[in-house]
């Protein structure tokens, strides 16, 4: 679950169950108490009307000296009374205090002589409940002030755990990693990882940026060793003509032009080497900014397949093409490099395919919102087991082969670099055809 999701979760459920529990507190503790002193309460003034109505029972019949009782009683206790005729309900004496509380309760207490009703006092008590909102006051405060700081100190650990340790750890682990020197997942990174919020898509976007580092930095070495090993050869064929040349002085004229048409030849295939090392560097430079511009797919397809029909006719090869595209398909492409990207893959057919009767086919259609193209020929095609990292700077299926025909293993990279600059996606197939298939994606929008 993302954090943006869990964190207000989180507050609700501590909310919930703060609620919870202050319910709990004031009716395991509060209602209690407050129970406990209304029936004492309740108790004295049962014992109070005790007294009231045997001292009534006393003075009967003297209205005068009751009314004088009641009114006495009725201060002193703080109710109202009033003396009843139990036949018609007349009132026969009210005492001078006035009940004035929202709350009170009404008994109706008869006065017995002799088995008969001879009165009834109706009195009115005020519920006294200031004590009981004092104690119940300082109850809830207590008891919030007691969830509330439960509550921080759980939301704090919870944070902690969630947020700031995870953060710590990557810290750590950051400054620990080491590009010349690959390490396995650790079980703190495996861990944090797992998670499926933002903490474990930061780790896990985190690994991948380390392994794209150290496959760069691999790369990187790489790329330095292939370019010594590609110079040395020649500088050691031209090195050892010039020793032959200056230690033998019977060298005829001729055999001096064939030494020096064989040192020229090496020095042009140097120079091609080159030449490849830097286009590489400035394919990479340009395709970090990559302009693009409207065209229709379909016309594009027809005149880049055209023009290479009529180049690989030239040299002996066949080329055979089709497209499933509607006249009105538009896509964003910068024409320049997708016709370089062209380029690489038919000559990396034409050189590697190692079949005089080579055959190449194009195909084009739309899918999933996108350009999809096939580009396949029917030579010796790649081992199953290597399509998946032909892609790879200076990949070489046979070095010595490909070193033989001047390949620097850069073009299939290259062509890589292009499609994803278009944010599209490359994969090379064992084609139908026997040799090998690279199916190129690019979206229209």
């Amino acid at each position: 679950m993302k954090l943006r999701l869990k964190l207000p979760l989180l507050f609700l459920s501590i909310m919930i169950l703060l609620f919870l529990m202050l319910l709990f507190y004031v009716r395991t503790f509060l209602l209690g108490q407050i129970f406990d002193e209304t029936h004492e309460w309740q108790r004295e003034n049962r014992r109070q009307e005790s007294i009231m109505v045997e001292k009534v029972r006393q003075l009967y019949p003297d209205k005068e000296a009751v009314g004088v009782y009641l009114n006495d009683r009725a201060k002193e206790w703080g109710m109202e009374v009033q003396l009843l005729d139990p036949e018609d309900r007349t009132i026969l004496f009210k005492t001078d205090t006035n009940v004035q509380a929202k709350l009170y309760s009404r008994y109706q207490l008869p006065i017995f002589i002799d088995d008969d009703v001879v009165w009834e006092l109706a009195v009115e008590y005020p519920m006294k409940i200031t004590q009981y909102n004092k104690h119940f006051f300082i109850g809830i405060v207590i008891a919030v002030i007691c969830f509330i700081l439960l509550a921080f100190i759980r939301l704090t650990i919870y944070v902690h755990h969630l947020i700031a340790k995870p953060l710590g750890d990557l810290n750590q682990y950051l400054d620990k990693i080491n590009l010349y020197r690959y390490r396995p997942s650790s079980k703190l990174l495996s861990h944090y990882a797992r998670r499926r919020d933002e903490i474990g898509e930061l780790y896990r976007k985190v690994r991948r940026m380390e392994e794209r580092l150290q496959m760069a930095q691999r790369e990187q070495t790489e790329m330095v060793a292939a370019i010594s090993h590609d110079l040395k050869t020649p500088m050691t064929v031209l090195y050892g003509y010039l020793e032959m040349m200056t230690v033998n002085q019977s060298m005829t004229e001729e055999q001096r032009q064939e030494y020096l048409q064989i040192m020229g030849n090496k020095l042009v295939s140097m120079k091609h080497l080159l030449d490849e090392f830097t286009a590489y560097t400035k394919q990479e430079l340009q395709n970090s900014e990559l302009p693009k511009k409207a065209v229709h797919a379909a016309e594009f397809v027809e005149s880049l397949c055209r023009e290479y029909e009529l180049e690989l006719e030239g040299l002996g090869y066949r080329l055979l093409w089709s497209h499933q595209l509607p006249s009105d398909a538009v896509a964003f492409i910068n024409d320049q490099m997708i016709r370089r990207l062209f380029a690489n893959l038919l000559s990396n057919s034409v050189i590697y395919g190692q079949n005089p009767g080579l055959n190449l086919f194009i195909s084009a259609r739309l899918h999933e919102g996108g350009l999809e193209m096939n580009v396949e020929d029917n030579g010796v095609g790649v081992p199953e087991g290597e399509l998946a990292i032909i892609f790879q700077k200076f990949y070489r299926v046979e070095k010595s082969r490909h070193r033989q025909k001047g390949g620097t293993g850069l073009g299939l990279s290259i062509a890589k670099s292009i499609v994803e600059q278009h944010g599209g996606s490359i994969q090379a197939f064992s084609s139908i055809h026997g040799g090998l298939g690279i199916r190129f994606w690019l979206p229209l929008k």
